[in-house]
């Protein structure tokens, strides 16, 4: 018992002794202060181990693409760190950042940019259009995916391809354009007139009952319309859905294909004035090659006289067509009977064909564009007039197109935006009654080639009669959308 009370003093002692030296070196280091390498004073008892601490701040910031909309969605990170943020729907973000970062940000479709920060705590950022990535990638719904993938499902259409086109309307111009996109005339015969639509068919012809049209659904900035009441040169680009899956986005008219237009709409920075017109001629192709009026006469006269045994054109009748095209009979056609009349079988040598379409026709197309704005408020602003001639050479159709665009973007503030867009159209059209009910057309390919065009008085004898007296028809059609 003796030995154990000892050796509880003994170790008491030691305790207080280890207390006390603690004690006295802890008052010692309070008078003591160390500089550390940004020149901080650093009292030595308030640490232990080394001094690590950075400079950081705050920084927020917006990510806006060249026409000054928020890019939504776009990947901002510190070079090098793990660090980042994704832009929210006002395409803003905020991140806490040591000195002299910089920052990364990628956005598919866009090129990257690095920006370095320095001391900056709120910045603006604006992302440029990559084109060859734009290629790599489609829009479909509301979803993107890679171009490679979907190979023979869709088909873009950019704003050079259009425009480089002389033609009409926009359905002319997708001609030979979209793989698998099949054009054609209706059935009602005036597919040569001026102003006149094709069908389009992308997927086959539609089984779904009489009434029903296998045509594709044609969606302009999202709304459905007609693409022909637009300025070709309005057109920012066009992409073709041929994929039936597309029915699980726009409905039970996507099976026979979607058609998505995009216009163009004003861009932030100075005014730009666009102006482009197009001269152009046209002549008819691969018409009919006819027989010399005494090739014709003599075939005919072989028909009749085996259906029946007697001749249309009597020999004196021969000898006048042959010397006409010989130039020893001049007369185009001789009195009938009663002598107050001309003999309309004549003596003549008429290529109708060429005598009515054989001419060249003139038309002519004239564009302008304005765009412009700040970052806050852009506008683009199109006019448009087309003055086309048909190919009839007796007063021929004509047809006139006045086309106005105007679009207008407003950021009133930060929570309300304001897009204005109107497009207004009118459509003139003239042409002869003669051609209403396609009976020139029917008799033109049944007309002799010996018909005299003029008597020998030199009036008019054939049916440019029936174009030049007969009245004119005069139709003018009007769409505004807004």
């Amino acid at each position: 018992m003796h030995t154990n009370k000892c050796l509880s003093k003994v170790n008491w002692g030691i305790t207080a002794l280890f207390l006390f030296l603690c004690s006295a070196a802890y008052s010692n280091a309070e008078d003591k202060s160390v500089t550390d390498p940004l020149n901080r004073t650093i009292n030595e008892k308030t640490f232990i181990g080394p001094v690590v601490q950075q400079n950081k701040h705050t920084l927020t910031g917006v990510v806006k693409d060249e026409t000054g909309e928020p890019v939504i969605g776009a990947n901002v990170s510190v070079k090098g760190s793990s660090t980042g943020a994704v832009t929210d729907i006002d395409g803003k973000f905020t991140l806490t950042v040591p000195a002299n970062a910089i920052l990364k940000i990628t956005y598919i479709g866009y090129s990257d940019k690095e920006i370095k920060v320095g001391a900056q705590k709120n910045i603006e950022i604006i992302l440029e259009e990559d084109t060859q990535k734009l290629n790599e990638v489609v829009v479909v719904g509301f979803g993107t995916q890679k171009k490679v993938n979907l190979t023979g499902s869709v088909s873009v259409v950019d704003a050079k391809e259009l425009t480089s086109r002389p033609v009409t309307d926009v359905t002319h111009a997708l001609q030979g354009l979209v793989p698998g996109m099949n054009f054609s005339y209706g059935t009602d015969g005036n597919g040569g007139e001026l102003g006149q639509n094709m069908n389009i068919n992308i997927r086959g012809a539609g089984t779904i009952g009489d009434a029903s049209k296998a045509s594709p659904l044609v969606l302009i900035d999202g709304m459905e319309g007609d693409m022909n009441v637009l300025n070709p040169q309005d057109i920012e680009s066009i992409s073709v859905l041929k994929d039936a899956a597309a029915s699980s986005i726009y409905g039970s008219r996507a099976p026979f294909g979607v058609i998505l237009i995009t216009t163009k709409r004003g861009k932030a920075g100075k005014v730009s004035i666009n102006y482009n017109n197009n001269f152009r001629w046209s002549r008819a192709i691969n018409m009919p090659e006819l027989p010399d009026s005494y090739t014709y006469a003599q075939y005919f006269n072989r028909a009749k006289m085996a259906t029946d045994g007697t001749v249309q054109f009597s020999a004196e009748q021969m000898e006048r067509i042959k010397g006409y095209l010989d130039g020893t009979f001049t007369a185009t056609t001789v009195p009938d009977a009663d002598g107050t009349t001309w003999n309309w079988v004549g003596n003549s040598n008429n290529d109708w064909y060429d005598i009515y379409f054989g001419g060249t026709a003139f038309s002519q197309e004239h564009s302008i564009s304005a765009n412009g704005g700040s970052e806050k408020f852009q506008y683009y602003l199109s006019g448009n007039f087309m003055d086309q001639t048909g190919l009839i050479t007796f007063n021929p159709d004509k047809l006139k197109r006045y086309t106005v665009t105007a679009k207008i973007n407003a950021e009133l503030a930060s929570w309300l935006k304001i897009n204005y867009s109107t497009k207004y159209m009118c459509k003139d059209y003239k042409k002869p009654s003669y051609l209403d009910d396609n009976v020139f057309y029917h008799n033109m390919a049944k007309r002799w080639p010996t018909e005299p065009h003029y008597n020998p008085n030199g009036q008019l004898m054939s049916m440019a009669t029936g174009l030049l007296n007969c009245g004119d028809d005069r139709t003018q059609t009007d769409w505004l959308y807004q």
